[in-house]
Formats: structure tokens, sequence, C-alpha cells
């Protein structure tokens, strides 16, 4: 072999030497071994400019699958690109000196085996420039537009998700539907669940404007056909259209977020939106009375339109362009849906969708149907064919890989959150009833004495959002938000008809400071664990394990206040039609119950509720024992790792690196001029 390394781009190269010639080919061939004996790649007839290529380095010297590895994704005419993903606990410890000599994007012109491996290093002018595109973002107005197209979509997905409490009444006297009732939640919140993480696998393979712009298409057809329709069943279309269009602008909001600002930003950037769920989730159904009491119920969903409308015009003229880094958009079609890994989505999507299906009824109704128990076994078997297609899977091509799952710090966050967001929607939807037909108010006011709740919960998401960077771990948080929800959530199950404001106003205000302690849950294995890469993976995780817990406890704590409701009211001496009548609607007891019985009634009712409660309370204790599996890491030191990209680039000089013992690794040493041999490294 010469001594001597070619002026050449490395991508041209391999292009010219290898990428025709087979499936399997040496390493050696520029004169010094390139981390493992072997480069497998796929057999290629041509490779146009331009066209992205990965290849799979076995790592041969420490005898692991070829699935194992490096990878090095290489992109013809643009840039080279390299990634190093390992599952493998051998070579873990390898990870961090690969990823400064590897982990890099260079610009135009072409890093070349001299510079890399030669006597003259990069040039500044090179290096300082591909540093800079990575660190650059939007600032001033560009920003401020950049933020508001992400943040007014998502405003209108959460607005959405619980403007249609108030109107249902009106669209069944509008549309003759009673038995639909169910469905005009449920059709929006289904895509919504099943699709969060199939999108968020899609964030990390195309281009955050355009997915996010389609997304914005989809939600603002939606709400035309909602705004439009004539029908039951058109109505329904339009709001499962717009839960489809809500999973991807969720998932888009918090990737716009991470292209618009530094990583130290961000946490301030995402309590607000904290802030803004929780203060749209109780706005929402007074929105939604105001607008039909005023205007008609379908301004409700043509408010959506010019909104989406103006987000749209933002992203086409200010959405920045976005880097290369990981060579994953320039992927052909048809690599892009593989690593969609269809199978596991599918199934994933099939147990879920049976599943919702099934609590729905089951929250109706006494006993489950033929066709629920059917689903049942489907959501069931379904579930076990995700389990099973994810555990054989290639990792880079799993839904969810197990590299990013198996970490304690998200699969402990992905619990936490499940468990916190059961107990938040339990409390908010029953704690609203509990006003309505124990307090006898209105469905406004129900909304405003929730007040102290959603405070509560906003405050404690900004106090929590500013003072992690300066505490640097999420884990006292945690811990603190524990403590209040499961207190809070025990002084609310002795809520009764006495109770008084200050009483109310005190235990729902501790209630939400738990709730907005632990609520920035589904930031956390982004900020102390996870590349930017994997970013919109975690996300699309972590948000599908809180909208399950929303999904799952509603059914179930609706069906546990049904059941002791029916119980108890049959018991009760008073006339079958009032019986009928406070089943039918509990919040109007008030005015349908005589005096001389409301007593009775008003007992039955704090009764049924409490169980609902217990609920709660149950799934605020679970909570706070998963809150603390979570991994005590420091959120700066990912900081402190991005604040080092303004110091101008230096090539790290890589040592060899001990795995274990009998084991041989391969000397590397970037800066040699000259052909070396490979040397044993025995560990001491």
């Amino acid at each position: 072999m010469a001594n001597k390394l070619p002026e050449e781009s490395y991508g041209a190269q391999l292009a010219k030497s290898h990428f025709i010639q087979g499936p399997a080919i040496p390493i050696q061939s520029y004169g010094r071994p390139f981390i493992s004996e072997q480069v497998k790649i796929p057999s290629l007839r041509a490779l146009p400019t331009g066209y992205s290529v990965h290849i799979d380095a076995g790592i041969q010297s420490l005898q692991l699958p070829p699935s194992y590895g490096w990878k090095a994704p290489v992109t013809l005419g643009n840039q080279i690109d390299f990634n190093f993903e390992t599952e493998s606990p051998l070579i873990r410890a390898a990870e961090e000196p690969a990823k400064q000599m590897f982990f890099r994007r260079f610009s135009q012109p072409f890093v070349t085996l001299s510079q890399m491996y030669g006597k003259k290093p990069l040039g500044n002018e090179v290096s300082q420039r591909a540093e800079q595109q990575l660190t650059t973002y939007p600032t001033g107005l560009k920003w401020f537009l950049l933020l508001l197209c992400g943040t007014l979509p998502y405003i209108i997905v959460v607005l959405d998700d619980t403007i249609v409490a108030t109107i249902i009444p009106i669209l069944v006297a509008e549309f003759h539907a009673p038995s639909d009732i169910g469905w005009y939640a449920s059709a929006y919140f289904l895509p919504l669940t099943v699709l969060m993480p199939l999108f968020g696998k899609c964030y990390s393979l195309w281009k955050i404007k355009w997915l996010f712009f389609f997304s914005l298409n989809i939600l603002l057809v939606g709400s035309i056909i909602c705004a439009t329709a004539v029908s039951s069943p058109m109505f329904i279309a339009g709001r499962a259209t717009s839960g489809t269009g809500a999973a991807g602008i969720i998932n888009g909001a918090m990737r716009i977020i991470g292209v618009s600002s530094p990583r130290k930003e961000r946490i301030f950037l995402e309590a607000a939106g904290a802030l803004v769920m929780g203060a749209c989730t109780v706005s929402g159904p007074i929105l939604g009375g105001v607008m039909a009491d005023n205007f008609g119920w379908r301004w409700a969903f043509w408010l959506n339109v010019p909104i989406a409308i103006g987000s749209l015009v933002i992203i086409l003229t200010t959405f920045p362009a976005e880097s290369q880094r990981y060579a994953h958009f320039n992927l052909p079609v048809h690599e892009k849906i593989k690593r969609l890994d269809p199978i596991g989505a599918c199934a994933l999507i099939a147990s879920l969708a049976s599943l919702i299906v099934v609590l729905q009824s089951y929250s109706t109704s006494i006993e489950l149907s033929r066709r629920d128990m059917i689903l049942a076994i489907v959501s069931g078997a379904s579930l076990l064919v995700f389990a099973f297609h994810e555990t054989f899977v290639r990792p880079d091509l799993a839904l969810i890989p197990r590299r990013i799952f198996v970490r304690r710090a998200v699969w402990s966050c992905c619990l936490m959150l499940f468990l916190l967001f059961a107990g938040f929607i339990n409390f908010i939807f029953f704690l609203s009833i509990f006003f309505q037909s124990v307090k006898g108010q209105s469905a406004q006011s129900s909304a405003i004495s929730l007040l102290p709740y959603i405070v509560g919960v906003s405050v404690a998401s900004v106090v929590t959002g500013v003072a992690v960077p300066f505490v640097r771990y999420y884990n006292p948080f945690f811990l603190l938000g524990g403590i209040c929800f499961s207190v809070g959530a025990g002084f609310i199950l002795i809520f009764n008809e006495e109770t008084s404001l200050a009483m109310k106003i005190g235990y729902e205000g501790l209630l939400g400071f738990g709730v907005g302690f632990l609520m920035l849950a589904n930031l956390a294995p982004c900020h102390i664990l996870l590349d930017e890469k994997d970013h919109s993976i975690a996300n699309g995780l972590t948000f599908l394990c809180s909208l399950l817990g929303s999904t799952i406890s509603v059914p179930v704590s609706s069906a546990l206040f049904n059941r002791i409701l029916i119980s108890r009211i049959e018991s009760l001496d008073i006339t079958l039609s009032l019986k009928a009548s406070i089943l039918e609607d509990p919040t109007k007891v008030h005015s349908l119950v005589p005096k001389e019985n409301l007593s009775a009634v008003l007992s039955v009712l704090v009764s049924s509720i409490r169980r609902t409660f217990l609920f709660g309370l149950c799934c605020a204790i679970a909570c706070s024992i998963s809150s603390l599996l979570v991994s005590w890491r420091p959120v700066m030191s990912f900081l402190e790792q991005e604040g080092k990209k303004d110091e101008p680039p230096q090539i790290p000089r890589i040592r060899p690196i001990s795995a274990i013992p009998s084991f041989t690794m391969l000397g590397i040493e970037q800066g040699a001029s000259s052909v070396q041999s490979i040397q044993p490294f025995i560990p001491l």
C-alpha cells in the first residue's frame, strides 16, 4: 500500500473504488486501518451525485454482528457525515472519543483523507464555517416569527382537544345523533394518540419545515370539514382528520424549538409550552361556550382557519435552512419508508386503536359486548406482535429503537408521564363534574373554579424551567412534585358539598404545583441523555405515553363513576323518572331534585366522585414512586458540550480505548502522516 494518501475526497474515493464492486470490501485500501476490518455495503451499479449511502461496518475485532457499531452515512457531492451508533456495552466506552473524531459535518471544500490523517490540519476557514453552520440560530424578528408559527398551531391543537366539550349538546340537537356523542371527542383523540410515535420517527427522516407544513394543512382541512359539516359522520370525519394533523404538529412544535434556540434556552421555551397547554386545556370549554352562545358553534372551528393560514405563510417565508447534519434527509424514499418500520407501526396502531375503542365502550355500558371482547383480544395480540417485532428488528429500522427505550432515564420518564397525565386529566374532568353537580355551578363557572389548579400547574412549570439550568438536575423538582401531587390528591379526596372556597383554592393549588413540577418529564431524556438526532423519536415516545395516560384515565374513571352512581341511585327512595333524569345528566340535580331529596342525592354524587378521586390518588402515588427511578444526570453536561462549540475546532488525538481484556483494539491516532500497523492493546 502506498504511504501517500490521496488528495481526493473520501466520498469520491469510495464511490470510484468500491461502490460498484460488490457487497463487501476491505478497509485498508488507503494506507491505514479504518476502525474495523471490513465495510459491508449493498451492491450498486451506479451512484448519481447527491445519492446517500449507509455503510455498516462490523466491529470484527470485537466479534460483534455487523448490525452493531459504526454507521457512516456518506452524501456524495455535498458532505461527509459520520454517525456512531452502538448498543454493545463492549464498545460503549469508545463512544465519546469516537464522536470527537467522526461526529462532525464538513462543508465544501471536501475534507480529504490527507486533511483527516495527513500532515496538515483542517483549514481555519473551512472548519469555522462548518462549526457556525451547526451553532447559528435565528435572531430578532425571524426568531419571534419562527416560534410564533410553532406556538399558534400548538394552541389550536390543545384547544381542539377540549373546545368540543361544551358544544356537544348543540351538536346532538343539530345532527340528531345522540349515539355519536362519544365519537365527537374520541375521533380526534384516537389518531392523535396512535400516530404520535410515527410522526416522531418521521421528524428524524424528513425536514421539519415540510413535515410541519404538511401536518398543518391536514389540520386546516379537518377544521374546514368540521365547520361545514351537515351530518354527524361528516363532523366525525373532520375531527379524525384534525387529530391526524395534530399528531404531527405537537411533535413539530418541539422540533421547531430545537432549531430556533440553543439547548440552554430551550428549557425556558418548553416550560412556556407546558404553561400554554395548561391554560388552553381549561380555557377550551369556556371558549367553546362563548363561541356557541354568541356566534354559533361552527365558529369554534372557523377560528382555526386564519391562524393556520398565517402559520403556513410564516413557515414558507421565515423557516431557516435545515442542515444535513445526520444525512437522513437525503435517504431515498424507499429507505425512509423502511426506517418508519411499517410492520411495527401497523401493529402498534392496531393495538392502541382497539384499546381506545374498547375503553370508550366500557365507560358507557355495564358489560362488554362480543365486539369489544374481540377488539380487546386484537389489542393484546397486536401489542405482542409489536413487542416481538421491535425486539428482533434492526435497531436503526425500529419505530422505537431499543437503544433509546432501554435507557433508564427514558423508560422511567415514560412511565411517570403515563401516570401523571392519567391523574392530571382525571382531576380536571371530575373536579369539573363535582363543581357542576355538587356545587350547582354552570359549565363556565366550573372552569373558573379550576383556575387554582391550572395556575398551580403553570407556575410550577415555569419555575422548573427557570430553575433547572441553575440546579442542573430535574430530580429535585420531580421529588418535590411527587410529594405535592400525592398530598394534594389526598386532600381532594375529602371534598364534599360543604367544602369551603379557601380549602378548594388551597388544595387545588397544591395539586397543581405537584403536576407542574412533574410536567417537564417529557423533556428530561432529551436534556440529560440523548443526542440531538434522537430528540424527535424521544418526543414522540413521551407524548405517546402522556396521551395514552389521558386516553385510559377518562374511560376508566367514567366507568367507576357510572357504576357507583347507578348502584346507589337505585337504592334511593325517589321516583323512577327522577332516577333516570339524574343518571342522564348528573350536573342538573339542583334543578331536577326536590329539596327534601337533594341532600341524599348529593351524598350519592359525592361518594361516586370520590371513587374517581381515589383512582387519581393511586395514579399520583404511583407517579411519585416512578419519579424516583429517573437517573440523576446533570443537564449541564450537554450544555457545557454545546458551549465548547464556540472554541476553534481542533483535530482530536484519539488514544486506544480499553473495552475488556482479551479483545484486540485498533490503535488509532489522528494526525499521523504515514501508514501504521494494527497494534494490539492489552488493558492493564
